[in-house]
């Protein structure tokens, strides 16, 4: 065997015939070479350039980054606009926190994981987001009227950048 040749197991038996690896070893010192990087095609000449396939589109990861805002401030909502203490039956101080605390975690993986079906997750809070005063009966009233009108402007905003983000991120994935 020569100082350049490649190890691998042997293929169907034959033994003693080097085989193809993707990673070949110089025996004559103990550096392990790695195979070339993926460069993009149509590069100029001379000049390496490194696809990262991984990499989020920025204008997905800004929508992600609205969604992810759009779940804090429904946190801090019932506060913000003073129906945190609106008294017993009124459920929408719970469903804003626990519905934005959602909205942020499934964005935030968004932005983190770089899956794309997880902003099509967000849309379905963000339905319910336009449904729960209703479904709820937040009623009228200063605190209601408030709350109603902040949960459907969160839901609509949720979904419109939930979609925007998975339309940018599936549009990267076909490139």
């Amino acid at each position: 065997m020569t100082p350049r040749e490649t190890h691998s197991p042997p293929v169907n038996g034959v033994v003693g015939q080097p085989q193809p690896a993707a990673v070949s070893r110089d025996l004559t010192d103990d550096r392990v070479v790695a195979p070339a990087p993926v460069t993009t095609p149509g590069a100029p000449p001379g000049r390496l350039t490194v696809t990262t396939e991984s990499a989020l589109e920025p204008a997905a990861a800004l929508a992600s980054a609205v969604v992810v805002l759009a779940g804090v401030w429904l946190v801090l909502a019932p506060h913000a606009l003073g129906y945190a203490g609106a008294g017993s039956g009124f459920d929408g101080f719970w469903n804003d926190v626990v519905v934005g605390i959602a909205v942020a975690l499934i964005a935030l993986a968004r932005v983190i994981g770089r899956t794309p079906m997880l902003s099509a997750a967000n849309v379905v809070p963000g339905i319910w987001l336009i449904v729960m005063p209703f479904v709820l009966s937040y009623g009228g009233g200063t605190l209601g009227t408030r709350a109603t009108w902040n949960d459907i402007i969160l839901g609509i905003i949720v979904i419109v950048f939930s979609l925007a983000s998975l339309g940018l991120g599936s549009a990267r994935r076909a490139r």
